[in-house]
């Protein structure tokens, strides 16, 4: 009989860390994904009739959270038809017109 209760505790106690662990996980799961996003080393190519406009390297860009702008900072960007290179600390870039925007 003492075996028995021993046996059904030593389950009991298994199940409940088994589930606590899972909600640890899930957990921290939610807030890896509120979080904010950022992307290191980015290179944006834009092409029209399959020549290259510009091409705009950013150090770094961070996400908004709705994922339609990008705030870049370290930009450097090329528009190789008219012979132009611009510097600047930071940038917004817009995913739906791709429009950019530099600063400093």
């Amino acid at each position: 009989m003492r075996k028995k209760i021993v046996f059904l505790l030593l389950i009991i106690i298994s199940s409940g860390l088994f589930f606590y662990n899972l909600s640890e996980k899930a957990s921290k799961l939610n807030i890896q994904q509120a979080g904010d996003s950022f992307f290191e080393g980015v290179k944006i190519v834009n092409k029209k009739d399959g020549a290259t406009e510009w091409v705009l390297t950013a150090k770094r860009a961070d996400l908004s959270r709705d994922g339609k702008e990008a705030l870049l900072s370290g930009v450097e960007m090329n528009l190789e038809k008219k012979g132009i290179s611009v510097e600047a600390e930071k940038g917004l870039y817009d995913m739906n017109t791709k429009n950019v925007a530099v600063d400093g």
